[in-house]
């Protein structure tokens, strides 16, 4: 399983790790500052601030804390 990290969940962020979770074996974390559009991500799948109306993936996740970028194999800059 390839990780890969996309710092930011912006429009742009967001788009791109949706993109890249429906390539089977890769696992997608969008980083974010706001624990709100994390949450809203892990459980509604959605985006709230910019993709309110757009389901996500089930394979894309969020977290806030920069420690997932410490085994990621693959980092992209969305920011």
């Amino acid at each position: 399983m390839i990780k890969i990290v996309v710092v930011g969940a912006g429009a742009f962020g967001t788009a791109l790790g949706n993109s890249l979770s429906y390539n089977e074996g890769n696992e997608v974390i969008l980083l974010t500052r706001e624990q709100s559009v994390a949450d809203a991500i892990n459980f509604l799948k959605v985006n709230p601030k910019y993709f309110p109306h757009v389901q996500l993936n089930n394979r894309i996740s969020a977290r806030v804390s920069k420690s997932v970028l410490k085994d990621a194999h693959v980092v992209f800059l969305a920011i």
